[in-house]
C-alpha cells in the first residue's frame, strides 16, 4: 500500500522497500563507501550487502518517491521512548533540496503526536548529514568511536 505525505512541492510518498535491494544497495554505496572507508578502513561490497540483508531482515525498510520514482530510502524503529531512524538516505541528486528536511520535520510530528523523541545516528565524518540534523533541532546526546547519537525532544 502506497502513502501519500503531500509536502508543499516535493509530494513525497513512500512503499515498501523489501523487493528493491539492488536500488536500496546502489544509493548506500554511492552515499556510504567513502565515508565508510574513512572510518572503518575499507568497504568491501558482499561485506555490506551482507549487513544491509540483515537490516532488511530485522526491520522495514521503506522506499521514499516521488512521482512512483524512487528517490531514496528509511528504515524507523519504534523504541520505547522514541523513533529511531535506523537509516535515511537519498539519491544524491535529491540530496540539498529539501527532501531530507521534510521527511525529518513530518516523522518528527508523527513521532511528537505519539509522545516519542526522534533519535538517530551519524557518522562522525559525514558532516554534511550532522549540519543537517543540528539545523532541525537534533543535539548531540552520546558517540562512540565511529558515530554521534543525536535526538529531537518532543516539547511538552
Amino acid at each position: 500500500m502506497e502513502k501519500e505525505a503531500p509536502q508543499g512541492k516535493l509530494a513525497l510518498c513512500c512503499r515498501p522497500a523489501a523487493e528493491d535491494f539492488p536500488f536500496l544497495f546502489s544509493v548506500l554505496k554511492e552515499n556510504m563507501q567513502e565515508l565508510y572507508q574513512e572510518a572503518f578502513g575499507s568497504w568491501e561490497d558482499a561485506e555490506e550487502q551482507a549487513f544491509l540483508r540483515q537490516d532488511l531482515a530485522e526491520a522495514p525498510y521503506h522506499l521514499l518517491c516521488r512521482r512512483e520514482a524512487p528517490i531514496g530510502f528509511f528504515s524507523v524503529e519504534e523504541q520505547s521512548d522514541a523513533w529511531f531512524v535506523r537509516e535515511l538516505q537519498l539519491l544524491r541528486g535529491e540530496q540539498g533540496r529539501g527532501v531530507g528536511t521534510c521527511f525529518l520535520l513530518a516523522l518528527h510530528a508523527h513521532a511528537a503526536a505519539a509522545g516519542k523523541n526522534l533519535r538517530l545516528e551519524v557518522l562522525k565524518g559525514n558532516q554534511a548529514a550532522a549540519r543537517l540534523y543540528e539545523k532541525l533541532g537534533f543535539r548531540e546526546t552520546g558517540q562512540n568511536a565511529t558515530h554521534k547519537t543525536m535526538e529531537k525532544k518532543v516539547r511538552r
